[in-house]
């Protein structure tokens, strides 16, 4: 008697006041609203985005997106839930986890005396660090219907950042990364459309990001899910439904938004430029300081989907997991608002 939209889109993310934009979108368009819309992003860095976004090279400051862009975005968000709405069927619910855990690692390695050293590549002399904790857990949902899968959900936690100057340039800068190799494979395997939803990724990246590994990391996690095939068991519990419940924050470090939207128009050619567009950026994402975090909840069967909108760390993860077995974390979903780490990591330095 209900229905939910699980959506995935091969962007880096979407900020929550756009994500909002997209519920009323789609309630008007399929009568299905918010919170029985999931929208998560896999978080890929070689895809244009929908907001204005603010790039590693400082003196590239803030970039507004290309409104035609984000025009055909919505018209392919709404024409795809159409798609999915108009090809419903039944199906039984299967699901597999597995570890994978020699593809990722943290990149934020503490040293003996409890600090972080941010490795962004694997770095060469391990011994004096903990690459830890890490989620390495692969998920696959996948849905069987009267003639065999008609469609599966992947969850894993790891950066999509793969890609370097060995890669063609058309390759390099707009790419799906390893997420489309995963996603072609295992839809190759088992004839049907499969998405990706990131994990816990905000500390993790690939241990090796070099060359071809997009594909080899996105193929070793297709074949993982294939050769775990006599894991998957039927879910027995018929629920779907979506909830939410808004966590109050506000800003520790406060910004004023007029003052930020001057001080990068001063700064435009100057040293500060950088700088001064993170606080603009900022003040654009929190223009009252505060944010009410979504916590949304999709359950399917007995397993329970939960979106948070920001790159979340692997501890929650892994905390959440050992106190919610059948929970499963999507990053960057519900919008795109920065960095999500437990409050103890904010003063081991690093990234």
């Amino acid at each position: 008697q209900r229905t939910v939209l699980v959506i995935c889109l091969d962007m880096i993310g979407v900020q929550h006041h756009v994500c909002q934009r997209w519920y009323e979108l789609l309630e008007s368009e399929t009568g299905i609203g918010f919170p029985h819309i999931l929208i998560s992003c896999t978080h890929t860095h070689f895809a244009p985005a929908v907001q204005a976004t603010i790039y590693a090279n400082p003196a590239t400051g803030l970039v507004e997106p290309d409104p035609a862009h984000v025009a055909l975005v919505e018209t392919q968000l709404v024409g795809a839930a159409r798609e999915a709405l108009a090809r419903l069927q039944p199906a039984v619910l299967e699901r597999v986890c597995v570890p994978v855990p020699g593809l990722l690692f943290n990149r934020r390695p503490r040293r003996p005396d409890g600090m972080v050293t941010t490795s962004y590549l694997y770095p060469g002399d391990d011994t004096q660090l903990e690459f830890l904790p890490t989620d390495d857990e692969l998920a696959v949902l996948r849905f069987r219907g009267e003639h065999g899968i008609i469609g599966a959900l992947t969850n894993f936690g790891c950066h999509p950042v793969t890609g370097t100057d060995a890669i063609p340039e058309g390759e390099r800068y707009i790419s799906a990364d390893y997420p489309h190799y995963l996603r072609a494979e295992l839809g190759g395997a088992w004839k049907c459309p499969v998405l990706f939803a990131l994990g816990a990724a905000g500390d993790t990246v690939p241990i090796n990001r070099q060359g071809e590994c997009r594909m080899r990391i996105g193929r070793a996690l297709a074949d993982t899910a294939i050769l775990a095939e006599r894991r998957y068991r039927p879910d027995p519990v018929v629920h779907v439904g979506g909830e939410c419940r808004l966590l109050s924050a506000t800003a520790m470090v406060p910004v004023d938004a007029a003052t930020a939207a001057d001080r990068f128009e001063q700064s435009r050619g100057g040293a500060s430029y950088g700088e001064c567009a993170q606080g603009l950026y900022r003040s654009r994402l929190y223009p009252s300081n505060r944010f009410d975090i979504p916590v949304q909840e999709v359950r399917l069967g007995s397993v329970s989907l939960v979106a948070l909108p920001f790159e979340v760390f692997s501890e929650i993860s892994l905390r959440m997991k050992a106190a919610f077995p059948n929970s499963l974390l999507l990053s960057c979903a519900g919008g795109y608002q920065g960095y999500l780490p437990l409050a103890h990591e904010s003063v081991r330095e690093g990234y």
